[in-house]
């Protein structure tokens, strides 16, 4: 069987159920991570802890509890832990070592899967702000363009007749001017801080991206390491004795009840695609009622539809808010915001999905972008063996 290599997050892991004896904080996290460390220094919003192998942060509302230790105590190995190494039978030594590293990287899965929900918390910010600096915006320009009118408005006397009230008169209106055009040259000048701004966050989005798609590895990782680890455990299952020692059948029911767990955990849908000019074409049904073909592409933020797909659903574009967008080519583009009922590739299906509709000249000639308000709920990987695709849902229990 294929060794599993565990991550840098895993290794800590791991290093925790092997350990003789470690400091006794031990924390909880909320994704179901235990770690036994020494606490290090805390503050209201985080705490940092050493966990041997170096240093960590972690945020409080990552934490479910917290367990002190008195200074030099130590966490003592749980007694009767059939998988640690001097407690297994001989004969299934390497059983035990892949089994450990099977839990370590469902550990990193586990840890991968708080971190892109932290990260799409992050991005669902990003885009929250960007629609409110743009309003913020719309509404000083609808201000600046009235400040203009007013401007334009205020008529200048002539000099005709240089006596004192055709003098008065012309000083007040050039001053009249003079303070529409600075109000108006203020509120300029908020627009472009506002818009400075936006663009400034707007380049905070491409790398939060990019690291949310790295985060997902692990979770895909994990399959690929249940699945090495099933028919291995089957194999050495039939090699068990007829009337096993204790040890022997308390490690394959420990297993046993192990697996029965993960193996719900993990869902793998494949569907059948095609690929065409470096594209992957995927069938997708939306709304239950309408099945298109929409290019996969995990680099876009959103799913999207073009507007005659929309309207084969029955959405009318017109009725709908609009957006700006940044289009694959860096140009900035308009489109309308809207939310699917569902949205299904195969077997796997999500409800309330928000998609774009874009123009038709923003979109392949197919019916869409498969994007992240979708894929972000699996990892995504290609057969090439088998031209599908496959999207894996991890879901702990």
């Amino acid at each position: 069987m294929r060794r599993i290599t565990p991550n840098l997050s895993a290794i800590t892991l791991l290093a925790a159920l092997l350990a003789g004896s470690v400091r006794a904080d031990r924390i909880t996290l909320k994704n179901g991570r235990i770690l036994d460390c020494t606490v290090q220094e805390e503050t209201p919003k985080k705490i940092i802890v050493s966990l041997g192998a170096g240093s960590m942060e972690i945020d409080r509302n990552q934490i479910a509890k917290i367990a002190y230790s008195k200074p030099g105590s130590a966490q003592p190995q749980p007694k009767g832990n059939i998988l640690h190494p001097d407690n297994v039978p001989p004969a299934y030594t390497e059983l035990a070592a892949d089994f450990r590293q099977l839990i370590a990287a469902r550990n990193a899965a586990l840890d991968a899967q708080y971190m892109t929900r932290k990260l799409d918390a992050e991005i669902r910010g990003l885009e929250q702000l960007d629609s409110e600096l743009q309003n913020s915006i719309n509404t000083l320009t609808e201000k600046l363009v009235e400040k203009q009118k007013e401007v334009a408005s205020v008529e200048v006397p002539s000099m005709e007749y240089q006596n004192e009230t055709a003098i008065r008169a012309y000083n007040s209106a050039i001053r009249k001017k003079q303070v529409l055009n600075d109000e108006a040259k203020l509120i300029a000048a908020e627009i472009t801080s506002i818009n400075s701004r936006r663009i400034t966050e707007a380049k905070k989005a491409p790398e939060i991206r990019r690291q949310r798609k790295a985060q997902m590895q692990p979770v895909a990782f994990y399959e690929k390491a249940l699945q090495l680890f099933l028919p291995r455990y089957a194999e050495q299952k039939k090699t068990i004795p007829q009337k096993p020692d204790a040890a022997t059948q308390e490690l394959f029911e420990k297993i046993d009840r192990y697996l029965a767990r993960f193996q719900n955990e993990v869902s793998t849908f494949e569907v059948k695609c095609r690929a065409e000019n470096n594209s992957i074409f995927v069938p997708v049904l939306i709304n239950e009622t309408l099945i298109g073909e929409f290019v996969l592409d995990t680099g876009a933020s959103s799913m999207t539809l073009t507007e005659s797909f929309a309207r084969k659903l029955g959405i009318n574009p017109e009725t709908l808010p609009v957006v700006t967008i940044i289009t694959a080519d860096g140009r900035k583009s308009l489109a309308k915001e809207t939310t699917l009922m569902s949205v299904a590739v195969g077997d796997a299906k999500e409800t309330n999905v928000r998609v774009l509709i874009t123009p038709e000249g923003d979109q392949p000639r197919e019916d869409g972008l498969l994007g992240m308000t979708f894929l972000k709920h699996f990892s995504v990987s290609l057969n090439g063996a088998t031209g599908e695709i496959e999207l894996t849902r991890f879901n702990p229990q």
